[in-house]
């Protein structure tokens, strides 16, 4: 009776949701971010391109959104021309406040986090550049970079290292729920430079933890917790 879609990436689904006429009304699409926000990637190769063509057809058709952004929505309708109904949904724990029971700071360093993987659209190296010269004596940097663009990866650590020296750390392998969790109840400072909504789970778990997080304007993410009041 219903079909739920987590994202719309996959080329052969794309297809098929194309060519078949009947499965608009039942199918709901759970906006994951990329897919809606396609746009901002570059496109490599006929494969590539053809998804995205794929994906704006399929949006167009969507009867059906599930997302707690209404940002996100009002872009899908705005971009795609689609007539979907909302449905507001969390979707999944990682988007639920929590507790932690490792907070307490054994020390006097001011720890930050930048980013959430190594994706481009992270754009550190512009938060880099205006933090190089507003840091106090102690402070570690830190950049998770366990997924995503290679290539961006080992441009940001060289970056990292070369402007914080010992300071910057690069996390590159994956943790846990609760090692990560844990992690991110030792920053002091969040920072996401995204231009599109990401790393959502990330910003509402350091939220909830206490951590002070900088968004950037005009993004969706940033329209919620502004209306929220936050």
């Amino acid at each position: 009776r219903k079909v739920f879609f987590h994202g719309l990436f996959d080329p052969r689904t794309l297809f098929l949701l194309r060519v078949l006429p009947f499965w608009e009304k039942k199918s709901y699409w759970i906006a994951w971010g990329a897919d809606l926000y396609d746009r901002f990637y570059a496109t490599q190769g006929i494969k590539s391109r053809l998804a995205q063509h794929l994906r704006a057809c399929v949006i167009r058709r969507c009867k059906h959104i599930v997302t707690y952004l209404k940002g996100d929505y009002a872009r899908a309708l705005a971009w795609f021309g689609c007539q979907a109904e909302y449905h507001e949904c969390l979707m999944y724990p990682s988007n639920l406040y929590k507790e932690c029971a490792s907070t307490c700071k054994t020390d006097d360093y001011v720890d930050i986090m930048i980013g959430n993987s190594a994706d481009p659209l992270n754009f550190h190296l512009e938060v880099f550049e205006k933090l190089a010269k507003n840091l106090p004596e102690k402070y570690r940097i830190y950049s998770p970079l366990s997924y995503g663009n290679d290539d961006y990866k080992e441009v940001v650590k060289a970056a990292g290292l070369e402007l914080f020296g010992p300071h910057f750390i690069a996390l590159e392998q994956l943790m846990g729920a609760v090692e990560y969790t844990n992690f991110l109840s030792s920053m002091d400072i969040v920072i996401f430079n995204h231009p599109i909504q990401q790393a959502m789970g990330n910003t509402i778990t350091a939220l909830g933890l206490g951590n002070r997080v900088y968004l950037r304007k005009g993004t969706s993410q940033w329209e919620l917790f502004t209306n929220l009041g936050i």
